[in-house]
């Protein structure tokens, strides 16, 4: 069951991610592209929005993780891949900010989170525990991510210049449900079971809400 929820939640994590990635320079035009905004800073915003898109795979798996280990009244791991992540973190800032400026800190958080999930998983047998994920499901789990920007990306570009000037924010939803198609294709042809767990999610999510109105 494990295996499963990380798996499900790897795989729309970085749909997610991989698909903001590729709009990232739309997003911050659509967003940001007016007043006193100068879009010569677009390429910068976008570098680091893609950067901190790649702390969300880890992020997402570092808190699964650390919920399952206290679960099973193991609080020492959670509290000790923190005491590790946070000194990489902190070490990388310094020596990226002064290089490569505000991209820098979301590159250091990727790693410091990847050092935290690495440590996360260690041990998991003495717990009962298997690996959440196998590495040879790995491009599976990918696969829909990749779909995901090369159809939002593809429509942005397809689309030009003149649609996003005239129509901004119809340009960028049609770019974001093209790439949602393209994962949920993509993911029901390689992923069916994990699909049908976040649907299994969304009806819980649905219900628990009416019961609540």
């Amino acid at each position: 069951m494990l295996g499963r929820e990380c798996e499900a939640s790897l795989w729309l994590i970085v749909a997610a991610a991989a698909g903001l990635a590729g709009l990232a320079p739309q997003v911050i035009s659509t967003l940001f592209d007016h007043g006193a905004y100068d879009s010569t800073d677009t390429p910068l915003l976008s570098l680091t929005l893609r950067t901190y898109l790649l702390c969300l795979p880890a992020a997402a798996l570092s808190g699964l993780l650390t919920r399952v280990r206290q679960a099973r009244g193991d609080y020492r791991r959670p509290a000790l891949a923190a005491l590790i992540s946070l000194p990489v973190n902190l070490g990388l800032d310094l020596v990226l900010l002064p290089r490569i400026g505000v991209p820098g800190a979301g590159i250091a958080t990727a790693v410091a989170l990847t050092v935290q999930v690495m440590v996360l998983l260690g041990g998991l047998k003495t717990l009962g525990l298997r690996a959440p994920i196998s590495l040879g499901r790995l491009p599976r789990l990918v696969l829909p991510g990749a779909a995901a920007a090369g159809a939002a990306g593809g429509l942005s570009y397809v689309t030009g210049t003149e649609m996003l000037a005239l129509h901004p924010w119809l340009s960028l939803l049609l770019a974001i449900l093209a790439g949602v198609i393209a994962a949920l294709l993509v993911c029901r042809l390689l992923l069916p079971e994990e699909l049908k767990l976040l649907r299994g999610r969304g009806a819980n999510l649905l219900g628990s809400k009416k019961v609540i109105l």
